[in-house]
């Protein structure tokens, strides 16, 4: 019985020291070394020389090309959040300075047209001069229709071209990544994720694609859409986001309802008459009366009904 237990003994230590090796060598390969980086998150995310492989490694290579490609670039919400948001993390060191972002919609526009139009919000914003122009220069734009192909890969020729530049300014770039960002109705994803899939995705690094709700007009629409986009890319791929739940405010919600304990006993129908929630905006639809006749206010506004059911339930 001595002898066995010994052995289970020299079995778990063995083990132990196993474990304990694995995990420094994980700890190595994500570590920061010249060249590399560490990101918050996944999006950037990227696995040694297998490009069809998806891990939950948060460095990124100085030296490999990645590009944003937002679709309905020319729209309200790429205008005021989309180019303001990607003009601060890239100001705060979040994503690899040499990103390079490309607008694609309807509307007709050159460079610099599109540049006056969209990042008007960013030049507004509290960064510096120089910045600011230097991100002006890493805005393009291509025109063209979400249901063509030859639009896409019109879309594809450009965003490879820009590539091939920063390959010629890094040598020993060995990959292309590329993230969407639909910036579209609904009723364009499926549409849209089938062109990208068809005509635009990278050949030599990974792809992301980013929806924004609202993800359909109801249930059936909204299943609909979710089981067409993980057939097209899988969930590796494939990003959901609310904005508007990515705000502090509601974030503290969480915060202060379900990790107090105070609050949390006494925060239900029993104790609370009345929750009024508020969002005020000193803007009207501005051009979005179209979309909003066709989706709805509470549809495009369902985080309000994500901050209800967080409040309430």
């Amino acid at each position: 019985q001595q002898q066995q237990q010994q052995q289970q003994q020299q079995q778990q230590q063995q083990q132990q020291q196993q474990q304990k090796q694995q995990k420094q060598e994980e700890d190595a390969a994500t570590a920061d070394t010249p060249g590399r980086r560490t990101l918050p998150g996944t999006l950037f995310a990227r696995t040694g020389g297998d490009t069809n492989t998806y891990a939950s490694s948060t460095a990124f290579s100085q030296q490999d090309a990645y590009t944003v490609i937002v679709l309905g670039a020319s729209g309200d919400l790429a205008r005021k959040k989309l180019f303001p948001a990607l003009a601060k993390i890239l100001h705060a060191g979040l994503i690899p300075p040499h990103t390079t972002i490309v607008g694609f919609a309807r509307s007709e526009f050159s460079d610099e047209e599109f540049r006056a139009s969209a990042l008007v919000k960013v030049m507004s914003a509290k960064l510096p001069p120089d910045f600011v122009e230097l991100f002006k220069n890493k805005v393009h734009y291509v025109k063209g229709d979400y249901g063509s192909d030859a639009d896409f890969a019109e879309l594809h020729k450009v965003v490879s071209q820009l590539e091939q530049q920063h390959v010629q300014s890094a040598p020993g770039a060995q990959h292309a990544n590329r993230v969407f960002y639909l910036s579209v109705p609904p009723s364009v994803f499926v549409t849209a994720a089938v062109h990208i899939k068809r005509n635009a995705i990278s050949n030599s690094g990974w792809n992301r694609l980013i929806v924004e709700k609202p993800f359909g007009r109801d249930l059936e629409s909204s299943n609909n859409i979710q089981q067409q986009l993980v057939w097209l890319y899988g969930e590796d791929q494939l990003f959901r986001i609310d904005h508007y739940l990515g705000k502090e405010m509601v974030r503290n919600l969480l915060v202060l309802r379900f990790a107090n304990s105070i609050y949390e006993p006494i925060w239900n129908k029993e104790n609370i008459k009345c929750v009024v929630i508020t969002f005020k905006e000193d803007i009207g639809t501005e051009g979005r009366g179209g979309y909003f006749d066709n989706y709805g206010i509470i549809r495009d506004g369902n985080g309000w009904i994500s901050i209800f059911n967080t409040s309430c339930r």
